[in-house]
């Protein structure tokens, strides 16, 4: 039936936004750590 290929038009998706998101947020806190001086090791 149709039903059964249905999962093709959430799982992909899914993937690739968890994928996107959490590239921004790895992205947001390196440069977290390059613009704010508060956060930076000595």
């Amino acid at each position: 039936p149709f039903w059964w290929n249905i999962w093709w038009w959430f799982i992909p998706p899914g993937l690739v936004l968890t994928i996107i998101l959490t590239a921004f947020f790895v992205i947001h806190a390196g440069l977290d750590e390059v613009f704010n001086p508060k956060l930076r090791r000595i």
